[in-house]
């Protein structure tokens, strides 16, 4: 009788490069990606895989017994990551890292195009060009949103390669660990917003917004020394708003306390892949006020209140008739929102991603799920197939938001 010991493991590695900028959203990815891994592995999840991780060197060893990591040395820059691999999983399209072994099936994971949107016309085409060759290069693509993976048929030449919707996790911080910011006053209501604060999340519009519901405080975290957290703060000074507090970065604890205890979430971001600060609301019950931009309303689902304008009347009209409407039913809505926020588990995720390299790696998958994987696979294909008639980019249902750059397909 031939031990699971004796038989042939499929040899992964994954890419958690993104790791050294936990500030970010792929930062977090990354690192909740690598956690859950490393439990499912160290439970017994899948024994027929020996996982490898590149990480940056102050991750090396943070993620469980099973999964080994390997540092991420300055030379990788230049030179291909040595090893004999099955799978590499390239967990963003943007990693500057390669493997050796050009037997190596490549799992290109996608999270957005949004240079598209935010590039001059022609860095938006060297990046696509880039991007494309990544393609060529991989076997099966992944991606976080239908909304990406539509962007991505519509935009770049997949030659038949599958194309699956994995979308990421999120955790449940409705009893994470939490601690109330010193820098918050007591017993007045608040709204609150988190994210990198750069011009594609659209910030700014909710200092006129706070200027007409002046009744309660908003609270945008994010780091404040960016270029465009400086243009805030020097708004908020400049036009005395008092009841707009720009904190900058706050903790994982502090963060889980803001979404626990908001009235309201607000994201009212331009460009998204995904959307995960509306997921983490979501699942605290919390009413989630975003726009209808790219991946938002799919992410949002039916939990979502969507604005219908930037304008600061429209967005007051909009932002008072939610609010009324979760407090006429507060129960109904916050399960409303929690079921929205439970599709997208990290478990569920991983399971998914392992299921991909045993198929990659031509092992079986488990019985359980061999049906599911086998539609799954035919789907992608039926995808992949069939008509192109996607618009190059979604419209935006804003005119202050400036249009997609009219970049052809890289079509041969």
């Amino acid at each position: 009788m031939i031990g699971p010991s004796m038989l042939r493991k499929g040899k992964v590695l994954v890419d958690l490069g993104k790791l050294r900028n936990l500030e970010v959203g792929l930062g977090e990815v990354s690192r909740r990606f690598g956690e859950e891994l490393g439990r499912q592995l160290d439970a017994g999840a899948a024994a027929d895989l020996a996982v490898d991780l590149l990480v940056p060197p102050a991750f090396h060893r943070r993620f469980g017994r099973e999964a080994r990591t390997r540092k991420i040395r300055a030379h990788h820059r230049l030179l291909p990551v040595g090893g004999e691999y099955d799978v590499w999983h390239e967990l963003h399209q943007d990693s500057s890292l390669r493997p050796a072994s050009r037997r190596s099936r490549l799992l290109l994971t996608i999270h957005d195009l949004n240079f598209l949107y935010e590039k001059e016309p022609a860095k938006a085409r060297r990046l696509l060009q880039r991007l494309q060759r990544k393609v060529d290069r991989s076997t099966v693509v992944t991606a976080i949103s239908q909304f990406t993976a539509n962007e991505v048929r519509a935009h770049l030449h997949l030659k038949g390669r599958p194309i699956e919707v994995i979308p990421n996790g999120v955790p449940d911080v409705s009893a994470a660990p939490a601690l109330r910011p010193a820098f918050l006053p007591k017993g007045r209501p608040f709204l609150f917003t988190v994210c990198h604060l750069t011009a594609k999340k659209n910030v700014h519009v909710l200092l006129d917004l706070a200027k007409l519901a002046s009744d309660r405080l908003f609270v945008l975290a994010g780091d404040r020394e960016t270029p465009y957290g400086r243009m805030l703060a020097r708004r908020i000074e400049d036009e005395r708003i008092p009841n707009v507090l720009l904190p900058g970065k706050v903790s994982d604890e502090e963060k889980n306390w803001l979404h626990q205890s908001a009235e309201g979430f607000l994201f009212p971001s331009l460009y998204e892949g995904f959307g995960l600060p509306v997921v983490e609301a979501m699942s605290c019950g919390k009413p989630v006020f975003t726009s209808r931009a790219t991946a938002l309303p799919e992410i949002a689902g039916d939990g979502g209140f969507f604005f219908k304008t930037f304008e600061p009347a429209g967005m007051e009209k909009t932002l008072r008739e939610g609010l009324d409407a979760f407090h006429a039913d507060p129960v109904g809505c916050a399960e409303r929102a929690r079921r929205n926020a439970s599709r997208f588990r990290w478990d569920a995720t991983v399971r998914r991603y392992l299921d991909l390299y045993r198929r990659l790696a031509g092992l079986p998958v488990p019985t359980a799920r061999t049906g599911e994987a086998i539609v799954v696979k035919s789907r992608m294909l039926q995808l992949c197939r069939s008509d192109r008639s996607v618009p190059y980019c979604s419209p935006s249902p804003f005119s202050s938001v400036r249009p997609c750059r009219p970049l052809r397909p890289l079509r041969p």
